[in-house]
């Protein structure tokens, strides 16, 4: 029926949208050449025109799932949309906590990481061997760049403990070393480390190279800290900023 509607009238279009589907179905049933298709009574004629008019699925058209779906979400736009939105919110939710709880799990492991390494390095040291001698920095930092140096790669976080222990060195005026592990630290970025720790790897090692008057190289060391820093998000707006104070500093 709906492909017999004449094109010449003016809302030829909507007709055909109003009895395409279920209306199309009720009246091929309806005229069917074999009887055993057609509609067993009057009333169940009566009935699936009244389903139509009620807009609920007709007997017609079977019982699958999808199409009952569809009509009961026709029904019932508003309280579908409504649902819909509630849906939508708690699995924002939901996404939004486990991505939390990730961080979380993470930041934890980087604390962890930190705190072995650190009482690893003083469990090098030997009272009886130094004979009350008490120990300096600098050689706290050795022991630890030692250690660093017998970590394997695929080791978590030692990307970050490799930039910190650089940056110990540059603050202690040794920017020879400093330099070092920070190029190391840099030339072999771990995959896992979180953005902001690679762009504070870069700012250190661009701190160095400022120092050492390697100011191209600080320079674009620098940049690449910001961009990094910048992709961060809040944690990494501090280090962009210093970033762009050594980028000046280089200029």
């Amino acid at each position: 029926p709906s492909a017999a509607v004449d094109a010449a009238l003016a809302d030829a279009q909507a007709r055909r949208r109003s009895i395409r589907g279920d209306l199309d179905r009720i009246v091929l049933t309806a005229m069917a050449h074999e009887p055993a298709r057609r509609y067993a009574s009057v009333e169940a004629l009566a009935s699936d025109l009244q389903r139509w008019l009620q807009g609920r699925a007709i007997a017609a058209r079977g019982d699958r799932a999808w199409y009952r779906f569809g009509k009961f979400v026709r029904r019932n736009r508003v309280a579908v949309a409504v649902a819909a939105s509630a849906f939508a919110v708690l699995l924002a939710a939901t996404i939004y906590s486990l991505h939390e709880a990730q961080l979380a799990r993470r930041q934890a492991a980087r604390a962890d990481a930190v705190r072995d390494f650190v009482v690893g390095v003083f469990e090098q040291t030997d009272p009886d061997a130094r004979q009350g001698k008490p120990i300096t920095a600098s050689e706290l930092l050795d022991m630890g760049a030692r250690r660093l140096a017998n970590e394997p790669a695929s080791r978590p976080f030692r990307t970050e403990m490799q930039g910190l222990v650089g940056h110990l060195y540059w603050l202690v005026g040794n920017y020879s070393k400093a330099q070092m592990l920070m190029n190391d630290a840099n030339a072999h970025p771990d995959a896992r480390t979180p953005l902001d720790v690679r762009a504070r790897n870069l700012l250190y090692l661009a701190q160095s190279e400022g120092e050492k008057e390697l100011f191209e190289a600080a320079r674009n060391h620098a940049r690449q800290a910001e961009k990094l820093a910048l992709g961060a998000g809040s944690a990494g707006t501090p280090i962009a900023s210093a970033a762009r104070r050594v980028y000046a500093n280089a200029l």
